[in-house]
C-alpha cells in the first residue's frame, strides 16, 4: 500500500498533523475540515475520517468519525486501503472501549490483529502491532502473549 503524497487530502492531513504537533489544534481541525470539504470519493473520504476523529472533543463524536473511515474504507473496491484496516479497527475498538463496550472493543481489536499482515513489514507495523496488542490485553481476562515481528525496513 503505497499512500500517494501528493493527493491533495493527504497533503491536508499531513499539515494537519504537523500543526497538531506544533500544539495548534484548532488550525489541524481546520485543515481537516477543509480536506473533507474537497475529498472527491470514498478513499479520500476513508482518510479524512480518520484524522477528523484525532480531533474530536468527545468520545461520541470519536466514535462517529472512527466509523465513518471504517465505512467510507469498506466502500472502497481495490486495494489503495486494504493496509488501512487494522488502523481503523483499531481506532473503532478504542472508541468502544472509551464508551464502555469492551465486548465490541474486543471484537474489533481481534480484527485489527488478524489483517495486521495486510500492513508492509516496517517500523509502522510494529508500532501498530504494539498497539494492538496492548488494547487486546487491556481488554480481555487472559492476556494475549503472542509475538508479532514489525520486521525492519
Amino acid at each position: 500500500m503505497e499512500i500517494d503524497v501528493n493527493n491533495p487530502i493527504v497533503r491536508l492531513c499531513s499539515d494537519a498533523i504537523k500543526a497538531e504537533s506544533e500544539g495548534r489544534s484548532t488550525d489541524a481541525l481546520g485543515l481537516c475540515m477543509k480536506a473533507w470539504e474537497a475529498r472527491t470519493d470514498a478513499y479520500d473520504s476513508c482518510i479524512v475520517s480518520h484524522y477528523m476523529a484525532r480531533y474530536q472533543d468527545n468520545v461520541e463524536g470519536t466514535f462517529l468519525w472512527n466509523q465513518r473511515a471504517l465505512d467510507f474504507g469498506e466502500a472502497v473496491k481495490d486495494e489503495r486501503v486494504s493496509g488501512f484496516f487494522p488502523s481503523l479497527y483499531l481506532n473503532l475498538g478504542k472508541s468502544h472501549e472509551d464508551m464502555g463496550d469492551l465486548t465490541k472493543a474486543s471484537n474489533y481489536y481481534n480484527l485489527a490483529l488478524n489483517t495486521l499482515n495486510l500492513v508492509a513489514d516496517g517500523p509502522y507495523k510494529g508500532i501498530l502491532a504494539k498497539g494492538i496488542l496492548t488494547a487486546i490485553e487491556r481488554t480481555e481476562k487472559t492476556p494475549h502473549s503472542q509475538s508479532i515481528s514489525g520486521g525492519q525496513g
